[in-house]
This record gives structure tokens, sequence and C-alpha cells, in this order.
């Protein structure tokens, strides 16, 4: 099944949902089984479900792939769930020790608007920003609370720094926490490191982001920092957003000023042109941008997954390669991610057998990969 008619049966599902099921029955069942599997990995099920009759579901994809998309739902609901309640627990055993902290991303959509529904917002684990200083203690608390912090153990407080840490799952098997201590961009592109927000954040000292930061939050996570590679969920948080008649969006466009996110708003609103309602006041940010909206689909609708952002068929690509294999920088933060050499190695192994792959295997991820490399050149 090509990677194209997949997203653009996403973008069916969540904009022009009426014209979903016939596309769905003209699939051949191999087709059916691959789209199933692809609105699971990008943890939508229980969206899917309720965008379309279960009725209709069992017959366009057939009973085996409903129960498939029912149970897994269901899963991550269970998650969801845990998630939500160790946060409450992580923020009183923090509150009762003054120790400063804020939630992002998804645990601040559940408060703001999935309290009735947690199954459609699947949450993976509680991001949670603190101050660098607390971060031992932190992970004390997290020990107490049954978390596994064992792969802490060797870390020394002086001098630690964090890009991307092991996160500490708890000993249930469904709860997981990813302690921040700053927001950070794309390593290659950190004109703005977003620590000026982070800070900013944590100086509020309330747990929960309000929702103007809130929505800076997840537009940064999901251009800056993930690169585009956030998926579907993204696109759920955003319509979410643009619904919502009570936030302050001229607040939002100053922040959008702020932080340097233009372009990226630029690009989110060409995507949502013709297809949704935005805030007037973010109409100075519809700017002309070189993609059209098939591109713009792939990137935002493209199963979340760490694949390479660059592409070896190009001289600049090459380039990029390259400092990306050799940097510094990359080298510690990737050691910092991983811990071992052996998976250091295995990484880069997998990094260049990525761009050695025709240009359209992996399902899609290369051609994914070449528009965000465009995207990302085009700063």
């Amino acid at each position: 099944m090509q990677f194209h008619s997949i997203t653009n049966l996403l973008r069916n599902l969540f904009f022009e949902k009426d014209f979903v099921i016939p596309e769905l029955y003209k699939l051949s069942q191999s087709e059916k089984n691959t789209f199933t599997d692809y609105v699971s990995k990008c943890r939508i099920e229980s969206f899917f479900l309720k965008q379309i009759d279960s009725n209709l579901v069992i017959e366009s994809l057939g009973q085996k792939n409903y129960l498939k998309l029912k149970n897994n739902g269901k899963i991550r609901a269970i998650r969801t769930l845990e998630n939500l309640r160790f946060a409450e627990k992580i923020k009183r055993e923090l509150n009762a020790r003054n120790i400063s902290n804020i939630f992002l991303k998804g645990i601040n959509m559940h408060k703001y608007y999935f309290q009735n529904e947690p199954a459609m917002r699947p949450i993976s684990d509680i991001d949670i920003l603190i101050n660098k200083d607390d971060l031992m203690d932190v992970i004390g608390i997290c020990d107490t609370l049954g978390f596994d912090v064992s792969r802490w153990s060797s870390m020394q407080k002086e001098g630690l720094e964090l890009y991307r840490n092991p996160n500490p799952f708890h000993k249930n098997g469904q709860a997981q926490i990813d302690i921040h201590t700053s927001l950070k961009g794309a390593i290659f592109h950190d004109k703005y490191d977003f620590n000026e927000f982070a800070k900013y954040l944590i100086k509020k000292e309330i747990n929960y982001c309000d929702v103007e930061d809130l929505f800076i939050n997840c537009v940064i996570h999901g251009t800056r920092q993930s690169i585009y590679n956030v998926g579907p969920i993204f696109i759920l948080d955003l319509m979410q957003f643009f619904s919502d008649t009570n936030i302050n969006w001229k607040d939002v466009s100053r922040k959008i000023e702020r932080y340097g996110l233009q372009r990226e708003t630029s690009l989110i609103l060409k995507y949502f042109e013709n297809k949704i309602q935005y805030p007037c006041e973010l109409e100075k940010f519809a700017k002309t941008v070189n993609f059209d909206h098939e591109s713009l689909n792939l990137i935002f609708l493209s199963q979340p997954k760490n694949s390479s952002l660059f592409s070896i068929y190009t001289a600049d690509g090459i380039k990029f390669l390259i400092n990306k294999i050799f940097s510094k920088k990359y080298i510690k933060d990737h050691n910092f991610q991983k811990f071992t050499f052996f998976d250091f190695v295995k990484n880069i192994l997998d990094l260049i057998k990525r761009h050695l792959l025709p240009l359209k295997s992996l399902n899609g991820e290369i051609i994914v990969s070449k528009i965000r490399f465009e995207i990302l050149r085009k700063k």
C-alpha cells in the first residue's frame, strides 16, 4: 500500500469522514491489514472507532482488524489512565517538597480537552519539566513511587546534562515518566533552544501549563523538537486548540513571535487551509509557503517514528549526514540517550543503512524524510 494512500485516508478521517468508508471498501485485504496496523502505530485507534460506526468498520476492514483496533485502543486507554493517576501522585510528592515542576504536552491536553474521553488522546508517558538542581530529588521520588530508576544509578549530579534521557518505567508496566530539565529544538537547528520558554514555565510555579502556553509547547514539540514527527496525535491536538474560543489568541500570537515559531505556524496554517477554521489572530502568519498540501499531509500524518531527517542523494545531504555522525554534540546527546557504546554504534549503522536503501523503501520513510529535510534547509 502506497504511503500517500495511507496518509490521504487519514486526512479524510480527520477532515472528511463521510468519504472514508467507500475508500476503505476498495482496499484489498492486504491493504486493509496495512492500514489497520498504521492506525494502531499512530495511536489513534479509539479516535478512528469514534469517527466510524463499528458495524461499518467490521464490514470495510473485517472483524479481525476491528478487534485489533478495539483491543489496542483499550490497552492504550489503560496506560493513559495509569499515567494520569501517577501524574497526580508525582505532583503531590513534588509539591510537598516545594520542588518546582510543570507538566508538558499530553497531561495538559487531558486537563483541558479530554477529561471525559481519556481513550481519545493516548498518553505514552508523563512529561514533566523541573529545575536541573532538583533532578536527583525527583529521581528519588520516582524510586519511592515504584519507578525503575536503575539506569540512573551511575549518573553523577555534577555536570549532568540531559538531551534525551532514559524514561523510568513503573513496575506495573504501564506508567512512564519523561523528565525534562530544558526544552531544546533540533540538534542542528538550535537558533532557538527554547530554554527561555522553559525558564518562563518553571518560574510560574504551577503544575499545569496555561492553555496558551500549552499551544506553544505543542507547536515546539510537533515541529522544532520532533521535526514534524509526532504524527496524527499532533493534528488531533491542533484541532482541539483551533476550536477553543476561550484561548487568548492575541497572547498566543505574541508568543509565536517571541519564540521564533512564525514559519512553523505558517506551515501549520497552510495545512489546515480549507479544512477547518483557525483563529483570525493567527492570520498574519498565514504566509505563502513552498509546500503543497500533499507534501504537508505526508509530514503531519506520517507514522511517528525516529526516521532519519537527511538525504544522501544530494551533496548537502552527505554534508549533513557526516556532521550528524561526527559532531561532538550529536555523540554527546546520543550517549546520554543510550548510555552504551554498543547502542551508539548500532544507531549509527542503522542511520547509514536508512540512507543507502532505495528511495521508496521503509514504507515511505525516506520520502517523508526528504520533505522534512527540505523544510529544515529552508530555515
